[in-house]
């Protein structure tokens, strides 16, 4: 079979104008209804729809890089001294917004501490590649925890993973940094607090994650064209192999979709970090080991299914993140309109 030619690459656009210029000039992705493809034709026989048939199943739509919004985020990260050797502790009692500014409960929301040493590369540098979702482990030297069963960790109390031993004391001395620590949240792996800790002969006994312990900021947003969903619709991302920053992906590992209705005013940091939190009106669903799912499969808070139709006032966007990444989520998000 040969691939229709490409008709057109969606327009990028930034800010706010870029959802409103997409209602007007949406793609279909992966279907075939006797008209040129913006984005390519999809050669799966499962995700085409007999030309001429409104009684036919509901189009598979095939997602591909194309689609994607793209965005570069970024962290700004105080930093800290704390008396070195094992006596400083580290308390997050005082923390009350994560890093995408959503409110937490310091006491609840917690499951554990992760203190890591740096390996020749500055915090500031370790703080991209973790934005982005590129932090390679070669970048940390030393990495130990504890379990959140208080509100604080003292730096004695930290350990590998293994349970194997470690003085700490002898380990978090002054100048062997940079170190960097963060807090792994009960549900999915993002860190949600991080500080920069400096190990300091005369340094106080406790360093403090309170307020908003590190700050997730937008830095850039482009895009693309909406993709057309139909009623009853199923999505692919199986053909996806980048995320939204540029980053090679791995899209199995994308488990959970949040499909959004917002208002046209919503900001641009309200639609990449806290869609769920900003939205008019959501729809969630979670996937266990496939690359796919039916709009019917997502629910509202209420545990309603999805109606069938992308109706009312705003923008639709379709984010897909990943529970078990220590990147920041999103990692992929894409405008969807109506047919």
């Amino acid at each position: 079979m040969t691939q229709a030619p490409i008709s057109a690459e969606p327009e990028l656009r930034t800010g706010r104008g870029a959802w409103t210029a997409g209602r007007r000039a949406g793609v279909r992705a992966g279907t075939r209804r006797g008209v040129s493809l913006a984005l390519g034709l999809c050669l799966l026989p499962a995700c085409r729809t007999p030309v001429g048939d409104d009684t036919a199943a509901p189009a598979q739509v095939v997602l591909d890089d194309a689609h994607l919004a793209t965005f570069s985020l970024s962290y700004a990260v105080a930093s800290a001294p704390l008396v070195a050797g094992g006596d400083g502790r580290i308390d997050w009692s005082g923390l009350a917004l994560d890093t995408h500014g959503r409110p937490v409960d310091p006491a609840q929301d917690v499951s554990g501490l992760v203190l890591v040493r740096l390996s020749d590369v500055s915090v500031q540098d370790t703080l991209a590649d973790l934005a982005r979702g590129a932090l390679s482990q070669q970048t940390i030297s030393l990495q130990v925890s504890c379990a959140a069963t208080t509100t604080s960790c003292q730096v004695s109390g930290l350990g590998y993973d293994s349970g194997h031993p470690i003085d700490m004391a002898a380990v978090f001395v002054e100048g062997s940094g940079p170190w960097l620590a963060w807090l792994d949240p009960v549900q999915d792996n993002e860190p949600m607090a991080l500080l920069e800790l400096v190990p300091t002969v005369d340094g106080p006994d406790t360093a403090p994650l309170s307020g908003q312990a590190g700050v997730l900021g937008l830095s850039s947003l482009q895009a693309a064209a909406p993709v057309e969903l139909g009623a009853g619709a199923s999505l692919d991302w199986s053909g996806l192999t980048r995320t939204s920053q540029g980053v090679v992906l791995q899209p199995q590992r994308l488990d959970r979709v949040l499909l959004a209705r917002v208002a046209e005013s919503t900001s641009d940091e309200d639609r990449v970090l806290r869609l769920a939190e900003a939205a008019e009106e959501t729809w969630q669903g979670a996937v266990d080991g496939g690359m796919q799912i039916g709009l019917e499969d997502l629910r509202d808070p209420q545990g309603a299914p999805f109606g069938g139709a992308l109706t009312g006032e705003g923008d639709w966007l379709l984010s897909l993140s990943c529970s078990t990444c220590t990147a920041p989520q999103p990692a992929v998000l894409v405008a969807v309109a109506a047919p």
